[in-house]
């Protein structure tokens, strides 16, 4: 039916079949619908993932306590002051989040562990993220991921290029301190399970991260 769809719009636009060149009406009715389908699925899944991150980002501002002063002079050091959000919770973690104005979290469990150089090193890596408005760049990998759900290679690729930003924030923090405190948080978020929170761009360990820091770039 798509097919002979389109062959009537061809007959009724010649201008359609010009541009389609001399390929027959059913191959590229399937490649229509196969784009369609993309798009659709797309579209739901950038849907289903946008409602959940404005959900947690909305949890995360009534969750908000008054920035400690430690944690505020290191903010206004790298002028991020008025984006930092401080989250009296023991989880050992720190993440960009929000898209229009975004944010950067981070968590007393995490500010617990670090010294002031290591603390240094988490928020100029996010402050990498926010300025590059990374979590917004995530939820576009994921919707281009899920429009290519038909290439096994996809979800590959996406990761990929979500490393390449982990490893870009990297370098942004080693810009500001040695390698020895970057190392030194790393190694503390690697004693909790690596999670990610939706629509974030976090402080996540990996080995590719790792093996950068020692002079063994994988990516």
């Amino acid at each position: 039916p798509v097919a002979r769809a389109f062959r009537d719009l061809c007959r009724d636009h010649p201008v359609l079949a010009v541009l389609t060149g001399h390929l027959p009406p059913l191959p590229v009715s399937l490649l229509i619908t196969l784009l369609g389908l993309a798009f659709a699925n797309a579209i739901r899944a950038g849907g289903i993932r946008l409602a959940g991150t404005l959900r947690f980002n909305r949890r995360l501002v009534l969750c908000a306590r008054p920035v400690p002063s430690r944690l505020a002079e290191i903010g206004d050091y790298l002028k991020l002051t008025d984006r930092l959000v401080f989250l009296d919770v023991p989880e050992l973690t720190a993440f960009c989040f929000g898209f229009r104005h975004p944010f950067v979290a981070v968590t007393a469990g995490l500010m617990a562990q670090l010294d002031d150089e290591e603390l240094l090193a988490v928020l100029a890596h996010e402050q990498h993220h926010l300025v590059r408005r990374d979590p917004a760049r995530y939820l576009m990998l994921h919707m281009l991921s899920a429009a290519g759900f038909m290439f096994p290679v996809t979800p590959a690729l996406r990761r990929r290029l979500e490393t390449r930003a982990e490893l870009a924030a990297d370098r942004a923090a080693l810009a500001m301190v040695h390698r020895g405190a970057l190392a030194g948080a790393l190694l503390t978020v690697l004693t909790k399970p690596e999670t990610v929170a939706p629509g974030a761009a976090g402080f996540g360990a990996t080995d590719v991260r790792i093996a950068h820091l020692v002079g063994k770039p994988a990516v």
